[in-house]
């Protein structure tokens, strides 16, 4: 074999060789570089989600941000409104001020007149002070004069009421004694003394106030009139209510304004009541 074909034989298994490692080294390269593409584009996808979650992160703060600011606004304009207040407080304070050292200085002024007011006050004063004294011993010496005259009044209204009584019960006696001399003169018999009997004087009317029993199971009814009105004991009155007649009541003890007797029924089922009409005569 020619020299020349040797030398390009060892040449093309030299480039041969040289070809292998480079394809090895090339494979090897391409290998790298696409895992480092591989691991560029991790690193790109995790670099955006960085990026997204950064900007949802400023895009809180910013609202943040931005509601801090508003209310840092409102709170400013509330303050300012408040030192506006405070400064028209300020304002009406000092005219208000002004105005009471002006009234100070006025009262200082009159009080400084004062010294010969309160001499002719304190003169008027004692002169009203004995008037006052005058006008009350004059009033009690009136009460009492007055309430001499209501006692004297009162005296007199008792005699008046004992001389109405004793009237009445003269001519109470007058009529009895009347009707007696009428009934001696036709032939009749007397009553029998001391048995309940009408009144012949004036008539005489009342109102029952209160209802009980007496221990024996008798009907007890107090009326509103007692001997100031003319009643006396044993005395016969008449209950009755819208014209019917409900029973006779013996008086049985009398007061000055109050009168309590015995009801008599008559064999009538009608029970009396409280207000019902009392006459000494039907007539």
């Amino acid at each position: 074999m020619h020299i020349v074909t040797k030398i390009l034989i060892v040449f093309g298994a030299v480039l041969s060789i040289l070809l292998a490692a480079l394809t090895i080294a090339m494979a090897a390269n391409v290998n790298a570089i696409r895992d480092s593409f591989k691991a560029e584009q991790s690193a790109k996808i995790a670099a955006l989600a960085d990026l997204s979650q950064a900007r949802a992160q400023q895009s809180g703060e910013m609202a943040d941000l931005q509601k801090a600011r508003t209310a840092a606004e409102a709170e400013l304009a509330k303050v300012t409104d408040e030192i506006k207040q405070l400064q028209a407080e300020r304002a009406t304070l000092i005219a208000k001020e002004s105005e009471a050292r002006l009234a100070a200085e006025s009262i200082k002024n009159q009080i400084a007149g004062f010294g010969d007011t309160a001499k002719v006050n304190a003169a008027l004063i004692k002169s009203l002070t004995d008037e006052v004294a005058a006008l009350r011993k004059a009033q009690l010496d009136s009460a009492k004069r007055e309430t001499d005259l209501i006692d004297r009044l009162n005296d007199v209204e008792s005699q008046r009421q004992v001389l109405e009584q004793t009237t009445r019960a003269l001519q109470e006696q007058l009529s009895e004694a009347r009707l007696a001399l009428e009934a001696a003169k036709s032939g009749a018999t007397t009553a029998v003394a001391g048995s309940p009997a009408e009144s012949l004087g004036p008539r005489i009317s009342a109102r029952i106030v209160k209802l009980d029993k007496f221990p024996s199971g008798d009907d007890l009814v107090e009326i509103n009139v007692g001997s100031a009105a003319g009643i006396r004991e044993n005395q016969k009155l008449n209950v009755v209510r819208g014209g019917q007649f409900i029973g006779s009541l013996v008086i049985t003890t009398v007061d000055l304004q109050r009168s309590v007797g015995r009801l008599d029924r008559l064999g009538r089922k009608v029970e009396p009541a409280v207000d019902d009409l009392v006459l000494s005569r039907l007539d």
